[in-house]
C-alpha cells in the first residue's frame, strides 16, 4: 500500500433559487449543476494500473480514474467470407482464426492482427455534468413537492452481459440474443457466444452511455385546517401520499444506471416504493 498518486479535480457548482407567493399560490424553485472533469496528473513514477475484467479499468497518468480501456468492437462477422476480407493496409488478414458469427475488431494500429496495440479510450464513469432540480407548489393546505436528479457524459462497463448474452451457462439469458448470430439468423447482432473466447474481450461492445434523469421523489399533502385539527386536540395534521424513484429516463440497458461506480455487475437496483402518511404535532 502507498499513497502513490495526485488527483486533480476542477470544475464549477452553481445553485439557484427562487421562492415567490401569487395571491395564495405560493412556490419555490430550486437548481444546481455541477461540472467536474477528474484527471490522474500523476501515478507511481508513470506505471499504469489495470483493473477489474480484463483489466477494462485503466489508471494512467493524464486519464480520468478507471477510465474503460479496450478494444473498438465492429460487429459481426456474416460469413467466413467477410473474415477473409478483414485486412489492414498491407493485406493482412486481421483475425484469420474468426469464423462467422464472431465478433469484429478495429486493428487501429495497422499490425494485422488484434492485441495490445489496438486498445484505446472508451470512456470514463464520471459524468462530466451532475444536476437537481426540485420544487415546491402550496394553494389553501395543498401542497406538492418534487426532486429530480440526474449527470450526464459518463459511461458505464455492463458486465451483467458477460452472463446474460452467453452461453446460458451461468445466467438466464436476455431478450437481445433473439438477436443471435445463427446460421439461420445470418444478419444476427449478437456474436456467437459458442464461438471464438475473443467474442468476449473488453471491448466497446459492453460499454453504455450512463446518464439518466430520475424522478427521485414527489410528495402530495393536505394540512388539515387548524380549526378542525383543534377539536380534537391536534395543533397540526399533515396528510401525505409520496413515490421515490417513480420515474427513469436512459439509454442504459442495464438494471440501473444510478450504480456509483464504473462497471455494473448486476448491482441491485434502486428500489421503487409508494408511501402514504400522516405529520401530527399535539
Amino acid at each position: 500500500m502507498a499513497n502513490a498518486g495526485t488527483i486533480r479535480n476542477q470544475g464549477i457548482e452553481i445553485s439557484l433559487d427562487h421562492k415567490n407567493k401569487l395571491g395564495k399560490l405560493g412556490y419555490t424553485l430550486n437548481g444546481n449543476i455541477s461540472l467536474i472533469k477528474n484527471e490522474l496528473t500523476a501515478l507511481n513514477g508513470g506505471q499504469k494500473i489495470y483493473k477489474e475484467i480484463d483489466n477494462i479499468l485503466l489508471c494512467d497518468e493524464g486519464l480520468p480514474i478507471n477510465t474503460f480501456w479496450g478494444y473498438q468492437y465492429d460487429g459481426v462477422f456474416t460469413s467466413n467470407e467477410e473474415v477473409q476480407a478483414h485486412k489492414n493496409s498491407e493485406g493482412i488478414v486481421i483475425q484469420p482464426n474468426a469464423q462467422a458469427g464472431d465478433a469484429r475488431y478495429i486493428d487501429r494500429d495497422d499490425s494485422g492482427e488484434i492485441d495490445d496495440g489496438d486498445k484505446t479510450n472508451l470512456g470514463n464513469p464520471f459524468p462530466w455534468l451532475t444536476y437537481g432540480i426540485s420544487a415546491s407548489v402550496d394553494w389553501k393546505g395543498f401542497d406538492v413537492q418534487l426532486f429530480l436528479q440526474g449527470v450526464y457524459g459518463n459511461e458505464i462497463y455492463n458486465a451483467v452481459r458477460l452472463r446474460t448474452e452467453g452461453k446460458g451457462e451461468e445466467a438466464t439469458l436476455s431478450t437481445t440474443m433473439r438477436d443471435v448470430w445463427t446460421i439461420s439468423n445470418p444478419t444476427g447482432t449478437i456474436p456467437n457466444p459458442n464461438g471464438a473466447p475473443d467474442n468476449f474481450l473488453a471491448s466497446s461492445r459492453f460499454v453504455e452511455d450512463g446518464s439518466y434523469l430520475r424522478l427521485k421523489n414527489i410528495q402530495i399533502g393536505y394540512t388539515i385546517p387548524k380549526n378542525i385539527t383543534e377539536k380534537i386536540l391536534v395543533n397540526r395534521c399533515r396528510l401525505y401520499i409520496s413515490g421515490n424513484n417513480l420515474l427513469t429516463f436512459t439509454k442504459y440497458t442495464g438494471y440501473d444506471p444510478e450504480i456509483g461506480v464504473g462497471v455494473d455487475y448486476g448491482n441491485y437496483p434502486q428500489a421503487r416504493t409508494l408511501l402514504i402518511g400522516a405529520n401530527i404535532n399535539f
